[in-house]
């Protein structure tokens, strides 16, 4: 695994949320035993782990300007490490998002900063927010190598 700088992860991890596993892979735990009872720990943002769980932007930060060029250099940055899991919108007409139209733009930023498209996976999933630490899934695992999700 390639190594990021200790500021990259510190504001990568706490922006973006990560995971250790993509959605189908290993063995999940699921009891009425609490976390801590199975072993279960919420791994440190330092961990090798799989994949980063990240929302495509739904809007221009405060300040006005688009965080999508953003987020693809964080994907080029961090896709010789790990996978990058990306929930993109539904159509919404509505709030004016269209997946096809989405799903173009994140090509043409990947392919603009070079991003490997194997690294990249697109779901679509429904989201209001780039902020999968504060409203994604937490996963936590063991030492056995067992995974499971915290509600």
């Amino acid at each position: 695994m390639n190594r990021f700088s200790i500021p990259f992860l510190v504001i990568a991890f706490s922006l973006l949320g990560f995971s250790l596993l993509h959605p189908g892979s290993g063995p999940a735990l699921a009891n009425e035993q609490s976390a801590s009872e199975q072993g279960l720990r919420f791994p440190a943002e330092f961990e090798e782990h799989e994949a980063i769980w990240m929302g495509w932007p739904t809007y221009d930060n405060k300040a006005g300007w688009s965080i999508k060029d953003l987020h693809v250099q964080l994907w080029a940055a961090m896709a010789p490490s790990v996978y990058v899991n990306v929930a993109v919108n539904p159509d919404h007409p509505e709030r004016g998002w269209n997946y096809a139209d989405q799903v173009s733009e994140i090509k043409a930023l990947m392919k603009k900063y070079q991003v490997p498209e194997d690294k990249i996976r697109l779901y679509k999933i429904e989201h209001e927010d780039v902020w999968w630490r504060d409203m994604g899934p937490i996963y936590l695992v063991n030492d056995k190598g067992q995974r499971a999700l915290a509600d």
